[in-house]
Parts: C-alpha cells; sequence; structure tokens
C-alpha cells in the first residue's frame, strides 16, 4: 500500500521523474486502474440484463438492450478519434468519459420509484448513453497505451492486465450475484441492485481518478490532409496486410457469434441447468482466460502473434461443435476450459498484432474503424443469420439410415457457427503476415504445444515457483 501511495503522489514539482520513471509509474497505476473498471463491470454491467427483467422490460426492450449499446458503442468510437485530434490531448477525454460512466449508475436504481410506468425504457436509455460514453473514450485509452507500452513488452504486460482484469472480474460478478440472490429471497431485490450499482458507481469513480494519474505522451496527431477517413480505409482494405487482418478477423468473429448469444439460452432453457450450474460454467470459463493468458503473452512476445491467431483460429470451429456431442455438465466445463485457453490466446493476439500495425498517429482511428467494422459483423453474425437459424432450422435431421434428435434447433446452429469458423480459417487465414520481428514459430508447432499440455504444466511451474519464493 505505501508503494502505491508513492507511486500515485510522485511528481512533486521540482521532483519531476525522468520520462521512463514516468512511462514506468503509469504502467503500474494501470493495473490497479483495471481492478476499478472490472468492478464496475462486475457489480454493473453484467447486471444490466437481469436489472431489466426485475424493471419488467418487454421482448422489445430486451432486444434494444442487446443491439443499440452495441451500434452506438461503435459510432462512438469514431467520434471519439475526432474528438482527439480536435482537442489535442487524450488524458482529459478519457477522464470525463469515466467520471460521466460512473455517475450513470446512480439514477439506475431510483428509476422505479420516480417512473414506475417508464422505467424499463428510461433504464435501456440510460444504459445505452453510458455505453455511449464510456466508448468516447476508448480511442484515448489504445492510443494512450500504445504509446506507453514497449513494443517487445506487450504480450506480458496485457496478458498480466487482462489476467488481473478477468480475475476481479469474476469475483466482482460473483459477489454482486450473491447479494442480489439474498436480498431477492427477502423481497428486497430493489435494494439488492441499489447495493451493487452503488459499489460500481464507486469502483468506476477510482478508476477516473487513476486514469487522471497516467502520463500521457505527446499526442502528434496525422496532418489533416494525411488524415485516414473510414471510406478510405474499406478502400484500401483489400489491398493492405491490416486491411486483409480486419476482413478475416470480421468474418470469423461474425461466424462464431451466430452461436454466441445462443449458449445462455441453451444451458438455462433446454439443459434445464440451476442458477449455480451457470454461475460455474461461467466462472470456469473466466479462471480458465486467466490462467493461460500469461502463457500466451509470452509466446506473442517471442514468436510474435500471426502463429497464435493461426493456431486459436483453427480450434475456434470446436468449441460449439463440442457443446453438440454431449449435455454432461462435467464435460461441458471442460470444454468451457478449452474455450478459454483459446479466447485468451486469440484476443491478445489480436490486440497485439493491431497496436503493432498501425502507426501511432494513425491508432486511435483506426482502432475505432477496425472495432465498428467487427461490431457489425458481430451483430450481423448473432442478430440476423443467427436468429434466422434459430427460428427456422430443425431440431431433427436424417442423414441416411442416421436419426438425429435434438432438444431444440440451437444445436444445429451451433453446427453452422463451427463450420463457417472452419472454413474461414481454412481458406482466409494465410492472408495476412506478421509485421514485427520475431523467432519464427508455425502454427502446427503451436498446437503441438496445446495438445501437450504445456499451457497447463507451465502455469501449474509457475505457481509452485511463486509459493516457494514467498514460502
Amino acid at each position: 500500500m505505501k508503494s502505491l501511495k508513492r507511486t500515485l503522489t510522485t511528481g512533486i514539482p521540482g521532483t519531476m521523474p525522468p520520462q521512463s520513471a514516468l512511462v514506468q509509474r503509469t504502467l503500474t497505476i494501470a493495473i490497479v486502474e483495471v481492478c476499478g473498471w472490472s468492478m464496475m463491470w462486475g457489480f454493473g454491467d453484467s447486471f444490466f440484463g437481469p436489472f431489466a427483467v426485475f424493471l419488467k422490460a418487454d421482448d422489445f426492450q430486451m432486444s434494444l438492450l442487446g443491439t443499440l449499446p452495441v451500434i452506438l458503442g461503435a459510432v462512438a468510437q469514431l467520434m471519439g478519434a475526432s474528438l482527439i485530434e480536435r482537442l489535442g490531448r487524450r488524458r482529459p477525454l478519457l477522464i470525463l468519459t469515466a467520471g460521466i460512466q460512473s455517475l450513470g449508475f446512480l439514477p439506475l436504481f431510483w428509476l422505479p420509484f420516480f417512473f414506475p410506468n417508464h422505467a424499463a425504457a428510461i433504464a435501456v436509455s440510460l444504459i445505452t448513453f453510458m455505453v455511449f460514453t464510456s466508448n468516447l473514450g476508448t480511442p484515448s485509452f489504445n492510443s494512450m497505451m500504445g504509446d506507453l507500452v514497449p513494443e517487445k513488452e506487450r504480450g506480458r504486460y496485457f496478458a498480466k492486465r487482462s489476467g488481473v482484469a478477468m480475475l476481479v472480474m469474476l469475483a466482482s460478478m460473483m459477489t454482486a450475484g450473491r447479494i442480489v440472490t439474498t436480498l431477492e429471497g427477502r423481497h428486497q431485490v430493489w435494494l439488492g441492485f441499489g447495493i451493487i450499482f452503488t459499489i460500481a458507481m464507486l469502483a468506476r469513480a477510482f478508476s477516473a481518478f487513476l486514469l487522471s494519474r497516467y502520463h500521457e505522451p505527446v499526442f502528434k496527431p496525422s496532418p489533416s490532409g494525411d488524415s485516414l477517413s473510414l471510406a478510405k480505409f474499406l478502400r484500401q482494405a483489400p489491398h493492405t496486410n491490416f486491411g486483409r487482418f480486419t476482413i478475416i478477423m470480421a468474418i470469423t468473429i461474425g461466424a462464431s457469434s451466430l452461436s454466441a448469444p445462443f449458449f445462455t439460452q441453451y444451458m438455462i432453457r433446454d439443459l434445464h441447468w440451476t442458477k449455480n450450474q451457470f454461475a460455474a460454467c461461467t466462472a470456469v470459463l473466466l479462471l480458465s482466460q486467466f490462467g493461460f493468458i500469461r502463457w500466451w503473452g509470452h509466446l506473442c512476445d517471442k514468436h510474435g502473434n500471426r502463429a497464435t491467431i493461426r493456431a486459436t483460429c483453427l480450434i475456434l470451429p470446436l468449441l460449439p461443435l463440442l457443446w453438440v456431442i454431449t449435455r454432461n455438465f462435467y464435460l461441458i466445463l471442460g470444454i468451457q476450459v478449452l474455450a478459454g485457453l483459446v479466447w485468451s490466446g486469440f484476443n491478445l493476439a489480436c490486440s497485439n498484432f493491431i497496436y503493432d500495425s498501425i502507426p501511432p498517429n494513425q491508432r486511435h482511428r483506426v482502432f475505432g474503424y477496425y472495432n465498428v467494422i467487427i461490431g457489425l459483423f458481430t451483430l450481423f453474425g448473432g442478430s440476423v443469420v443467427g436468429a434466422w437459424c434459430a427460428l427456422h432450422m430443425p431440431s431433427s435431421f436424417q442423414l441416411g439410415g442416421l436419426h438425429i434428435e435434438f432438444l431444440s434447433s440451437l444445436p444445429a446452429v451451433f453446427c453452422v457457427s463451427g463450420l463457417l469458423c472452419a472454413l474461414t480459417g481454412i481458406l482466409l487465414l494465410p492472408g495476412f503476415k506478421e509485421v514485427r520481428p520475431a523467432e519464427p514459430i508455425t502454427f502446427r508447432q503451436i498446437l503441438w504445444r496445446i495438445l501437450t499440455g504445456e499451457p497447463l504444466y507451465s502455469r501449474i511451474t509457475e505457481i509452485l515457483s511463486t509459493c516457494r519464493r514467498r514460502g
């Protein structure tokens, strides 16, 4: 605690630390700051859906809650990139948007009291506004962190930060669920949501305070004539390495999104899982990501990101397909462990590849373009193609003499999603190149390391070494 206090208070006039010390201090603060953001997500964002149900939101309002924040959040990132260029600064916008998001939790609790007849509609509007505001600051954060984290350490640093975030998110979500469930048993659900939203507000306020302690490197935007517009980015995409990467990732994530919205429905409606089983399944996924992401970080720093992306994209199709062949709770927990391993490596490598590929003066814009395109493909995959498949695909099939009977149409959706992911991985993944010098490795070598259990063994060895040092 004393070292953290020294870290936060460094910078007394006349004793300004050197540039390297400022950067290192900021990277240390960023690890603590992500704990505040993660607590906000665990106590706040993850309970927006249940809160809307508590307010008796209808199907249309629930669909808006699932789509509007995604669409407007993507638009906000484009606006945030333009605001950075006009302001010439990044940190003030980041602090402001975090502070507004924090204050947004306060009126949520009071909606049932002051607007009982329109509480659900106002809640959807307020939540959308909070997400919009938060996304306004996302380009600022991505641009600053790209300048602050040394290129050769991005894998390890972001793996560490993401691992801390996942652990805090899991603990916060489980604690919040316990609070709401306990007070629901006492017929005081409103109080439960009031408590968790208050905690979320304070956590995000703490995060905003720590953001104000970040060191902001000098921002050097591109000359106005060289600014990369969205239209120009899209025109150039098929002809540039990063553009091809964006197209491939959009199609891959879009294919995965066909099945993603329906796993919860499948677990609760078709498999009839209890709340504890559902919570355990979610917890295992987060714990698996936390456990393996450091292994991926070392791998990405040493061997680059392309091989990791290719390896994980070849495993992704298996994840929805494995849900089709078993209904056993414990086997599905094993599938979640594999999912955590794969998605942690995929997300980390993609993020690092973006940082490596984009010039610093274009990073705030191109990150926004990338997220907009990914968001549109995610919406199209889940809300259009996936929803159509769920409504129209049969639950039973006759393949020659083999009769297959599913619990619903959802396993068929999982099959379509998995097959499209496989097709994308086979046909498109060779279409982009590594962008920084790294020790060569093939995706087959990474797959072999996974198959032999190296991620698990390395994590166990790391934990035992840490215990011995502390003992």
